[in-house]
């Protein structure tokens, strides 16, 4: 009898896998979100278009999205909280249908910048798909799944680059608004987190959840002390979530990971999304920017299947700075060969000319393969008593 345990049958991953497939959806979406603007910008640029808008007007529809994020990232942690994983989900396709289909309907400028805001307020409730996902999941599915959802934003990224090619900006917003829409009935059909039921003492609930994922041969004595061990009663308070962060195994991974974002923001990898064709026109190449940032989404793509490949294969630590190392010497040496040339500006134009290959795709050869390992790596660092969306948000 002492060996029951050593007999348990694997978990199965179709479950769990079904269940995340509302995460992916969130990461989808999440990729069209960063990429809209890279087609929509020359469309609304062109002298036929039915929208005129300056430089300026440029500057604001690609950074609105970025302006409304801030504060979904403060509300996330405790609607999170609150509401549970799956509403939260269920809260971002529903802000992502809305503000694709403003777009998408828009007659002017300020209708614009009123969708993308919406949708920037939809990207920052995006992480708490993540953590849906790491409590569903059994620590030896844990790592294929969360690696599957750094993936769905890149699709979501080549997906907009591809229609955005060759189909208008209004349209593609209104079909990605569906595949919201769609999105959104199916997570009406997923459980709730285990973890979360769990620690709001919805015990029936949670039992029900733990059966739809691992079926109904599952040992649920052990299931329900994993999750006891797992979760810590929290304290009631007007100090709650401040308390999170005052214990030493907070702070740190909490300082280590705010480092992590901001050099991971400060590659300016992010704007280059937002402004790729009008980016790679600038080099006055032969080849037609929109099919480049197709390639380069592809390439994107890749690299992030690799990275994910990673990390059933290297320390987390060695994965995650092996990519920023190659980054950032790649980064330097086109910077040294740019900034510190002779000045002389017909030769920095052949440079540009010579290179743009190099230095469009270095963002895209090794910046993007560092996504799946921060995510990772960020869910593991973080204890678990802690709620990590408020970390990561």
């Amino acid at each position: 009898m002492g060996d029951d345990s050593s007999e348990k049958p694997p978990d199965r991953i179709s479950k769990p896998l079904m269940a995340a497939v509302a995460s992916y959806a969130c990461q989808f979406q999440l990729g069209a979100i960063l990429g809209q603007s890279s087609n929509m910008l020359p469309q609304l640029q062109a002298a036929d278009s039915p929208i005129q808008i300056d430089y300026d007007s440029a500057t604001w529809i690609a950074s609105m999205d970025v302006l409304g994020t801030p504060i979904s990232c403060l509300l996330c942690g405790p609607l999170t909280d609150k509401m549970g994983r799956k509403a939260t989900i269920r809260l971002f396709l529903l802000l992502s249908a809305v503000g694709h289909a403003i777009v998408g309907v828009a007659s002017d400028v300020t209708e614009i910048l009123i969708g993308r805001f919406c949708l920037g307020i939809a990207a920052g409730f995006a992480f708490p798909s993540i953590v849906y996902i790491s409590e569903i999941s059994s620590v030896e599915h844990r790592t294929p799944l969360l690696a599957i959802n750094t993936i769905s934003s890149s699709f979501g990224l080549l997906y907009v680059f591809i229609v955005g090619a060759f189909i208008s900006w209004d349209i593609i917003s209104l079909m990605t608004s569906l595949i919201s829409v769609i999105s959104l009935v199916y997570a009406f059909f997923i459980p709730e987190s285990p973890a979360w039921l769990f620690q709001n003492h919805r015990l029936n609930d949670a039992i029900d959840s733990i059966k739809w994922l691992k079926g109904d041969d599952c040992d649920m004595t052990q299931e329900l002390k994993q999750l006891k061990d797992a979760c810590t009663e929290e304290p009631k308070g007007t100090g709650t979530i401040f308390r999170h962060f005052t214990g030493v195994t907070v702070v740190k991974p909490f300082f280590i990971l705010l480092v992590f974002a901001f050099l991971q923001n400060g590659t300016g990898f992010y704007i280059l999304l937002h402004y790729s064709i009008n980016f790679i026109s600038e080099f006055k190449i032969d080849f037609d920017p929109r099919y480049i940032s197709i390639g380069l989404a592809v390439v994107r793509l890749s690299v992030c299947i690799m990275a994910s490949y990673f990390l059933s294969r290297v320390n987390r630590k060695t994965g995650r700075n092996g990519f920023r190392h190659g980054y950032g010497r790649r980064s330097w040496r086109y910077a040294r060969r740019y900034v510190f040339h002779d000045g002389r500006c017909d030769d920095v134009n052949r440079l540009l000319r010579h290179r743009d290959r190099g230095v469009v795709g270095v963002y895209f050869r090794l910046r993007p393969g560092s996504p799946p390992l921060a995510v990772d790596h960020d869910l593991r660092v973080v204890p678990a008593p802690c709620p990590r969306h408020h970390v990561r948000g």
